[in-house]
C-alpha cells in the first residue's frame, strides 16, 4: 500500500505540543511496523525552519526522496485575509498529493493554520484518494463561548471542521474522542477508529536521583508534586494551586508544586497571585517554562506525585508518560482520562479544589498507598505502545483504502486530468496576474518534486568537480553516486592519479583532469573547462585541503554569473585544529550564501552553517551505502570471536588502541581474532605507511601476531564487504576526527554485520543503528566489545532492535535512493533559481 502522511503539524506551533509529538511518533511507528508498505511524508515549503529536523527524524526509516515538500504561494495563511490565494494554495497542495498517487492520505492534524501558512483542505479538486485524519478532540465545538469568541478564529475553525467532515476515516486518540466525533460531526459519514496513543521508549523507570544541576536550575529544594501542560483555561493550573494550598500544613510545607509548560510572565504572575491569596509562599510554586525531553523524564521519575487536573482531554499523554517513568499519578475523572488512569481510586473531580486536595493527601500521607499506585501505573503504562497504536491505525487505513478501491472499480474513468482541473480552477480565482504566475510556478515546481514534470534530470548537462582518479573517500563517494544518476555527467578531476582506474565501471561523458589539489591552484583552468563544456549545473565535492577557498569562491561566483547553477557537497564544515591560511571556512561564506544549493551530511553541519548565516539553500544529503542482499547478522561464532576494522590506515582512527584492546580481550579469556581491512592511503608524506608500521610493531610487541590479520591493499567495496562479512562485529575505534560523518562506518553497516563505535560526534547520525562503546581507551574498547559479544550471543532485545533499525537504515541509505534525491533537489533548486 502507498501511504502519504501530511505532517505540516510538525512544522507549525503544534510541533512543540502534544499534537506534534503524537503525529511524529505515530508516523514513525507506522513506518517501522510496515516494511512492505511505501510511505511518503508531505511537508510545506512555506514553513522551512523545521524541514531538515523532520527529515532527520526519518533518516533511518525512509529514503530522503520519500519526503516530499510542496510549494505554495506566500501569504496564504487564513489571517492574511486573502481567500483566493488561500484557495489556490489548497488546490495546489491537493494536486501535489494527486501526483504522488497514494492509496490513502493521512493528515496528522487538520485544525491548523490560523496565523501560519499550514495548507489543509479536502475535495477542492476531484480525487479518488481516500483521506484519514487524526481526531484529537472537538473542545472548541463543544465550548464555543470559550474557544470561538473571536470571529477570525471561529471562521477558521468552522472551515477546517467542514473539511474534516469530508474525510473518509477519523483516527481518534481515545474512545471519548471517537464518541465526541460521532455525536458532534453531523455531516461526517465515514468510519471512526480508536487508535489510542503510545509513549517513546525514553519514558521508562530508572532508579537514579535527580541531578543537582537540574534541582538548582529550577530551585527545587523539597519533594515535589508535578504537572505539565499548556496554559489553556481547561488545563486548570489555578484549581491545582488552590488544592495544593488546602493540604494539611505539614504536607504543604514539606513539598513544592512544580508546573511545567511554555508560559509567559503575565500568566506566572497571575498564578503566583492566586497562590499568595491562598496562603502560599512564592517558592512553594515553581514554574519551569518549557523543558527539554530529558529534563521532563527526570522530573517524571523523581516527583513524589504527578497530578493532572485538566477539565477536558482527548488523550492526556503526560498521564501515561509519567506512569511509565514510575510516577504515582492521579488525575481528573472526566472526558477521556478514565481510559488512561491506572485505577478509579486515582481519579477526582477537577472542578473541586477540595476533591483534588483530598486525593493528594490520600496518597501523600500513606507511603504504602503511594507505592501501590506507582506499581499499578507502571503496569498500566505498558498497554500504551506506539506499535499497538500504529497497528490499529494501519488496519483502519487498509480497510478504508480497500473500500475506496472497490468503489472506484465500479465508476467510469474521468477523462479530465486533475492537473488540468487545477489550472482551470486557479484561473477563475480572483487573483492578480502576478499571483497567477506564482501559482503556475508552484504547480511546475511540484511536478519536479513528484517526478511528474516536463523537466527531466537526464536532459541537463551536469559537471562534477571531484577527486576521481585516486583512492580516497571523496572519489569513492562520487563514483557510488554517479553510477546511479540518470544523467551521464562530465567529471572534472584533479590531475594526479591513475586515470584508467577512474574509468572502471562508471558511465560518464568524459573525465577531464583540470586542477591540482592544495592552495596553489587558482582554478582558472577548471573554470575555463566547465564553461567550455557548456554545462547547465556543476556540483563541487568539497573537503578541507582540496582547494584554496579564496580561489574556490571566485570560481563559484564566475560560474553563477555565467548562468551555471552551482551546487556544493560539503563533506566537512568544521575548520581543522591545524588549519592553514586559505583553508578557513570563513573565506568561503559569501560564496556559499550565493550558491544554488549546498548539501551536507549531518544536523551538526546544518547548525555550523546556520551559525555563519547560511540557511536558505542548505539541504541534508545523507551519506549512502552499497545496497546488498546480505541482511543483518546477530549470531556470533563459537568459541572464537572475530572482529574487523575498516577504513584507511590513518592516525586518529584508533587502530593502535584496538590492537591493545584485542590483547586485553585475549588475556581475559576471550578467544578473539582481529581482521584489519584497512588500506594504505598512499599519501606522499608516508603518514599512512608510518601508522601501518606502528601497528605492526605493537602487534609484535604484544606477541599476538597469530590473532591479527592486516589487509592493507586498497579494495573495491564488494571485496571489502566480503572480508567484513566474516566477522561477528565491525569496530570503529576512532579517537578523534574533524569529519562531520564517517563514510567508512557506512560500508561497515552495509555489510549487514553488527557495528560498534566509540562515543564520538562523528557517529551521531548512525547512533540508532550501532552499538556504542563506553569510551576510546583500550580498556574501554575491550570492555565494550566484550559486552557486545555477550549481547549478540544472548540475542537480547536491544541487539534485536539495533539489527532491525540497521536493516531499515540500509534500505533508506542505498546509493540509488541518495542519487535520486540529489538529482531531484538539484533540479528543483536550479529551476527555482531561474524562475520567480
Amino acid at each position: 500500500m502507498r501511504i502519504a502522511i501530511d505532517l505540516q503539524c510538525c512544522q507549525s506551533g503544534s510541533r512543540l505540543g502534544g499534537i506534534g509529538r503524537y503525529s511524529l511518533d505515530l508516523a514513525k511507528a507506522m513506518i517501522s511496523i510496515s516494511p512492505e508498505d511505501d510511505f511518503y511524508i508531505i511537508l510545506n515549503n512555506q514553513l522551512p525552519e523545521h524541514i531538515q529536523e523532520i527529515r532527520n527524524s526519518f533518516r533511518n526509516l525512509l529514503p530522503q526522496s520519500n519526503i516530499k515538500v510542496f510549494d505554495v504561494p506566500r501569504d496564504c495563511a487564513f489571517m492574511d485575509g486573502n481567500p483566493a490565494k488561500q484557495e489556490a494554495a489548497e488546490i495546489i497542495r491537493e494536486q501535489f498529493i494527486n501526483e504522488i498517487s497514494p492509496d490513502i492520505l493521512h493528515i496528522g492534524s487538520l485544525i491548523e493554520g490560523v496565523d501560519v501558512p499550514v495548507v489543509g483542505s479536502l475535495k477542492r479538486i476531484s480525487t479518488n484518494i481516500p483521506v484519514a485524519v487524526t481526531l484529537y478532540d472537538l473542545i472548541p465545538l463543544a465550548n464555543p463561548e470559550k474557544y470561538l469568541a473571536y470571529d477570525l478564529v471561529k471562521r477558521h475553525y468552522m472551515q477546517r471542521l467542514s473539511f474534516l467532515e469530508k474525510a473518509d476515516l477519523l483516527l481518534a486518540i481515545s474512545e471519548y474522542s471517537a464518541d465526541e466525533g460521532r455525536r458532534l460531526l453531523k455531516k461526517f459519514s465515514g468510519d471512526i477508529a480508536n487508535i489510542r496513543g503510545g509513549i517513546d521508549q525514553k519514558f521508562c523507570v530508572l532508579n537514579e536521583g535527580m541531578s543537582v544541576e537540574l534541582l538548582n536550575k529550577y530551585n527545587i529544594n523539597r519533594p515535589f508534586l508535578l504537572y505539565t501542560a499548556s496554559f489553556d483555561h481547561r488545563k486548570n493550573q489555578e484549581g491545582l494551586i488552590r488544592a495544593f494550598a488546602q493540604l494539611p500544613a505539614a504536607l504543604r510545607e514539606s513539598h513544592q508544586l512544580v508546573i511545567v509548560g511554555n508560559g509567559w510572565p503575565d500568566v506566572y504572575n497571575r498564578l503566583h497571585t492566586i497562590g499568595r491569596q491562598a496562603g502560599l509562599q512564592d517558592n512553594s510554586i515553581i514554574f519551569t517554562g518549557r523543558v527539554q525531553d530529558e529534563e521532563l523524564v527526570d522530573l517524571y521519575r523523581n516527583c513524589k506525585l504527578f497530578v493532572f487536573p485538566s477539565f477536558w482531554e482527548g488523550l492526556g499523554l503526560p498521564v501515561i508518560e509519567a506512569m511509565a517513568c514510575g510516577a504515582p499519578v492521579i488525575g481528573s475523572y472526566t472526558t477521556s482520562l478514565p481510559e488512561f488512569l491506572a485505577d478509579p481510586e486515582a481519579g477526582f473531580d477537577p472542578s473541586s479544589s477540595a476533591a483534588i486536595a483530598e486525593r493528594m493527601e490520600h496518597f501523600l500521607s500513606n507511603e504504602k498507598r503511594l507505592n501501590w499506585l506507582r506499581e499499578k501505573g507502571i503496569q498500566h503504562a505498558r498497554e500504551f505502545t506506539w506499535e499497538r497504536s500504529a497497528a490499529t491505525a494501519m488496519e483502519a487505513l487498509r480497510r478504508t483504502a480497500d473500500k475506496a478501491r472497490k468503489t472506484l472499480a465500479t465508476k467510469d474513468k474521468d477523462e479530465v486530468s486533475s492537473l488540468q482541473e487545477s489550472r482551470e480552477k486557479i484561473a477563475y480565482l480572483n487573483l492578480s496576474d502576478k499571483d497567477k504566475r506564482i501559482a503556475a510556478f508552484c504547480l511546475a515546481s511540484n511536478e519536479i518534486e513528484t517526478e511528474r514534470g516536463w523537466v527531466h534530470a537526464d536532459s541537463r548537462k551536469v559537471g562534477w568537480v571531484t577527486t576521481w582518479n585516486k583512492r580516497c573517500g571523496v572519489a569513492s563517494y562520487s563514483k557510488n553516486i554517479i553510477q546511479h544518476v540518470q544523467s551521464r555527467p562530465i567529471v572534472f578531476c584533479q590531475k594526479e592519479g591513475d586515470l584508467e582506474f577512474s574509468r572502471k565501471g562508471i558511465d560518464v561523458l568524459d573525465v577531464l583532469p583540470t586542477w591540482n589539489e592544495g592552495k596553489g591552484d587558482d582554478l582558472h583552468e577548471l573554470t575555463t573547462a566547465i564553461k567550455s563544456r557548456q554545462v547547465d549545473e556543476v556540483i563541487i565535492q568539497f573537503n578541507y585541503g582540496l582547494f584554496n577557498f579564496q580561489y574556490l569562491a571566485t570560481m563559484m561566483q564566475d560560474l553563477l554569473d555565467s548562468g551555471i547553477a552551482v551546487f556544493i557537497t560539503m563533506h566537512s564544515t568544521t575548520d581543522p585544529v591545524d588549519k592553514m591560511d586559505g583553508f578557513e571556512l570563513a573565506e568561503l561564506v559569501p560564496a556559499l550564501r550565493k550558491a544554488t544549493g549546498i548539501f551536507v551530511h549531518t544536523e551538526k553541519d546544518i547548525r555550523n552553517l546556520a551559525d555563519r548565516g547560511i540557511c536558505h539553500n542548505v539541504k541534508i544529503l545523507p551519506q549512502g551505502v552499497q545496497a546488498t542482499a546480505y541482511g543483518s547478522r546477530t549470531a556470533t561464532r563459537a568459541p572464537k570471536r572475530i572482529m574487523a576494522s575498516y577504513g584507511f590506515f590513518l592516525p586518529g582512527k584508533g587502530f593502535p588502541q584496538l590492537i591493545e584492546a584485542t590483547h586485553l580481550l585475549l588475556t581475559s579469556g576471550v578467544d578473539v581474532h582481529l581482521k584489519m581491512v584497512n588500506a594504505d592511503y598512499n599519501d606522499t608524506g608516508g603518514v599512512s605507511r608510518g601508522e601501518i608500521e606502528l601497528c605492526k610493531s605493537k602487534i609484535r610487541e604484544l606477541g599476538i601476531e597469530k590473532n591479527i590479520t592486516i589487509i592493507d591493499d586498497y579494495l573495491e567495496d564488494e571485496d571489502s564487504i566480503r572480508h567484513l562479512r566474516e566477522a561477528d562485529v565491525v569496530v570503529f575505534p576512532y579517537q578523534k576526527t574533524g569529519e562531520s560523518s564517517s563514510a567508512a562506518v557506512r560500508t561497515g553497516l552495509s555489510s549487514g554485520v553488527p557495528v560498534a563505535v566509540t562515543p564520538l560526534s562523528v557517529f551521531d547520525d548512525v547512533a540508532d543503528v550501532v552499538h556504542i562503546l563506553p569510551g576510546t581507551k583500550p580498556e574501554e574498547l575491550a570492555a565494550g566489545i566484550k559486552e557486545v559479544f555477550s549481547s549478540l550471543k544472548s540475542k537480547t532485545t536491544t541487539t534485536r532492535q539495533i539489527a532491525e533499525r540497521a536493516e531499515r537504515w540500509r534500505a533508506a541509505h542505498s546509493f540509488s535512493n541518495i542519487a535520486e534525491y540529489l538529482e531531484k533537489r538539484m533540479l528543483a533548486l536550479s529551476f527555482g533559481s531561474h524562475v520567480s
